[in-house]
């Protein structure tokens, strides 16, 4: 008797172990992504994969476009997704080397692509719609110099903007075209020097401005449009040697987010006022001081709340911003090298693409989150001349000119900051203030191994049968 009473008590011991076994087993071997889709390989293999950029349309179709490292040479592709299905890579063009692309779309549906060959500015646009279609994309026109990671937006006006370092380091060189990229005319370059690199531009819509950012020499400098096709002259914005700025605007303020290098570490985040003002650096998230993560993404909801996207350390991470302060950072997958993350959001949540490499294999990935918040927007401004695009037609290409005449536009705004400081006009500077979270959230995203498998997976099962036999055997030994 005593041993049936053991007995029982041990099957309902190994049947409850077993139960709480199977029950946590999903869990332990699900990814924690908190929000952030499972990643969709978009591209891979042993080519190095480097610069992607994502747009949506106003159609609510995404947009990829990134460049490939072979043997023989540079090769741009595009793959499109529309109704949640992607579209089979389309190779754009092959080249020797291709900077990165830089891509807009207007408010009439036209998808305008820019992007460098061996010092030179190449121009193409296709109705987005049919940017799946190689023949409907325009043949590359060459509107004029540039190198590097070069910028393109488009202003109040629906003129579009362009800026790219100039090859023989006669600073930045500033591009427009007010009739949908039928013509390109140059503007006076702004600044000047050698290591120009990394720009970013934005509209402001509280003053009708374009900005500026970018690298030059590890430090990190702002221009803002004054009047027309006149700039400010370059203020920096950074205390301690930084790379790889990004530019937020929206509202009254305009954000400026780079990250630091491996001497100063960190990633950085400074505002701007309407009235002109620069607030205090500050170093909003850990970080090793990889120049080649690619620039920090950053995004603001209806709430004012900041969503910011960064690559370091084998992780993408993301965090916001709240009025509590900085929230702490999230890795939502990780690899032995991740970077050059880009991203586009709109009302309904945030949409990203990112470089992992694992050994000699580098993968493009896609992941989304959807928001309880809805992100800020900006309208997209109607093109200034609405322009038909034909197919596999050559741009007319034009000599760039010093100086335009007549001036298409006169966009009035106020000066951003005066020109000539250094310390971007704050009265008040100390140096960067510290507001790192104490602590960082790293989930594991790995899936689980083979071993983990077999031990949490099949185990329990195992238990519970051996125990089922266990019982039979037993009762037939009883009798």
């Amino acid at each position: 008797m005593q041993e049936m009473r053991w007995l029982k008590r041990w099957l309902c011991a190994a049947l409850l172990a077993a139960l709480c076994l199977t029950l946590w087993i999903p869990a332990a071997q699900a990814r924690d992504r908190k929000g952030w889709s499972e990643p969709v390989e978009l591209a891979g293999g042993e080519s190095a994969i480097h610069t992607p950029t994502l747009i949506e349309d106003i159609f609510g179709a995404l947009h990829v476009f990134w460049v490939e490292q072979t043997p023989s040479g540079d090769r741009l592709y595009m793959r499109l997704r529309r109704d949640g299905k992607w579209s089979d890579a389309l190779l754009l063009d092959e080249q020797v080397k291709i900077g990165a692309p830089q891509a807009v779309v207007d408010a009439r549906g036209v998808l305008h692509l820019l992007y460098t060959v061996n010092g030179i500015v190449f121009a193409r646009r296709v109705e987005a719609a049919q940017s799946a279609v190689r023949l409907a994309w325009s043949t590359p026109g060459k509107i004029g110099n540039g190198a590097g990671n070069g910028a393109l937006a488009i202003d109040a006006l629906g003129i579009l903007r362009a800026a790219f370092a100039d090859p023989n380091e006669g600073g930045i060189l500033l591009y427009y075209s007010t009739d949908g990229q039928q013509w390109w005319m140059q503007n006076y370059p702004l600044t000047e020097g050698e290591g120009i690199e990394n720009i970013r531009i934005a509209f402001f819509p509280a003053t009708s401005q374009m900005m500026l950012v970018w690298e030059q020499q590890q430090q990190i400098f702002f221009a803002a449009q004054q009047s027309g096709e006149i700039w400010s002259l370059p203020v920096k914005i950074s205390e301690t040697p930084g790379v790889m700025p990004n530019l937020l605007s929206e509202d009254n303020r305009v954000i400026a987010v780079w990250n630091g290098t491996p001497e100063s570490r960190g990633r950085f985040y400074r505002t701007l006022s309407a009235n002109g003002v620069w607030q205090a650096v500050e170093n909003f998230a850990p970080a090793t001081g990889n120049d080649t993560a690619g620039a920090p993404q950053i995004g603001a909801d209806v709430n004012n709340n900041l969503h910011v996207l960064t690559a370091d350390a084998g992780c993408i991470w993301y965090m916001t911003r709240t009025a509590e302060g900085w929230q702490y950072p999230f890795c939502f997958d990780e690899a032995q090298e991740i970077h050059s993350p880009a991203w586009a959001f709109d009302a309904q949540g945030l949409r990203t693409v990112y470089v992992a490499r694992q050994g000699t294999t580098q993968r493009l990935l896609f992941s989304e989150k959807l928001l309880d918040i809805a992100m800020k927007t900006t309208p997209v401004p109607i093109p200034a001349t609405p322009t038909h695009i034909p197919s596999a037609t050559p741009l007319p290409t034009a000599s760039p000119t010093v100086s335009p005449t007549p001036q298409p536009v006169q966009v009035q705004g106020e000066v951003a900051d005066l020109p000539g400081k250094t310390d971007g006009g704050s009265s008040a500077l100390a140096g960067a203030t510290d507001v790192l979270p104490p602590e960082i959230s790293r989930e594991p995203t790995r899936p689980p191994s083979l071993l983990e498998l077999v031990v949490f997976g099949f185990l329990p099962a195992v238990v519970v049968v051996l125990l089922i036999v266990g019982v039979i055997l037993y009762k037939k030994s009883a009798l």
